[in-house]
């Protein structure tokens, strides 16, 4: 690097950066999958240290010094859920100045799709004293409704979330449902391997309405959503043809 190159990226000198706000920066994660019966769930934890103590909440953490929010991300994903190798994007920024009764906290929210067959993995992280899958319910408004925890007898009634957290979850859902129709997004949520009627519960809990059997496939067929593999899964009726993502074509939001 030339000198001149070097003077460039130095700081300016007496530079004192005491004189402007600096406020912290978060990562807040929007964890998806989907139950046996094709909802849509949502990962939540209970908060072990204040503020809203015992309330539930989204995963997330501070940013460090040394990494990059992406970074942040992955490794706030892995301690608060003990989920590694899991894709998230980037879904929207969370400002208000008063969002966080600590300081003042900048959230960059993310969507991360965690397959149906890697549930039983999620676990309590430093910041939880458990965690659990909810149902989420979405209408055909896209308006969302957190149900009851899944594998839980009994719901602890309606579910309101720390900070701002249920807002970053409706953003999340809008992101979901905005790119779920036209590209593999979706089958982000299944196995590798899955039948079209699985993948249509899936969309159509994410949608939140039903969809024609007929219509659904031939879309999905037509625009190379899927590929048939050479298996099949064989139950009570019929042997049903297992399908895998196309490649090509995006799974992550």
């Amino acid at each position: 690097m030339s000198s001149r190159r070097q003077r460039e990226r130095e700081a300016p000198r007496g530079y004192d950066p005491s004189r402007f706000p600096r406020p912290s920066v978060a990562v807040d994660l929007v964890v998806t999958s989907v139950g046996d019966d094709g909802r849509l769930l949502c990962l939540l934890g209970r908060r072990a240290e204040a503020p809203y103590l015992g309330a539930w909440a989204l995963p997330g953490g501070f940013l460090r010094e040394d990494e990059s929010i992406p970074e942040a991300a992955v490794r706030v994903l892995s301690e608060e859920t003990g989920l590694a190798g899991v894709a998230c994007e980037e879904v929207g920024t969370f400002s208000e100045p008063d969002r966080d009764p600590r300081t003042r906290v900048v959230s960059v929210a993310h969507l991360a799709l965690v397959p149906a067959d890697v549930l039983a993995r999620a676990a309590a992280g430093l910041r939880t004293t458990e965690v659990g899958f909810f149902a989420l319910h979405v209408d055909r408004g896209g308006d969302v409704r957190i149900g009851a925890m899944e594998g839980a007898e009994a719901g602890e009634g309606e579910i309101a979330l720390a900070f701002d957290h249920e807002e970053i979850l409706a953003r999340a859902v809008r992101v979901l449902r905005a790119r779920v129709e036209t590209t593999t997004l979706a089958f982000g949520l299944l196995p590798a391997r899955f039948t079209l009627s699985e993948a249509q519960r899936v969309v159509e809990s994410i949608l939140g309405r039903t969809l024609d059997r007929a219509a659904f496939r031939t879309k999905v067929l037509s625009l190379g959503l899927v590929r048939p593999t050479s298996e099949e899964r064989r139950g009570q009726h019929r042997p049903a043809r297992l399908f895998v993502a196309a490649k090509g074509w995006e799974t992550a939001p």
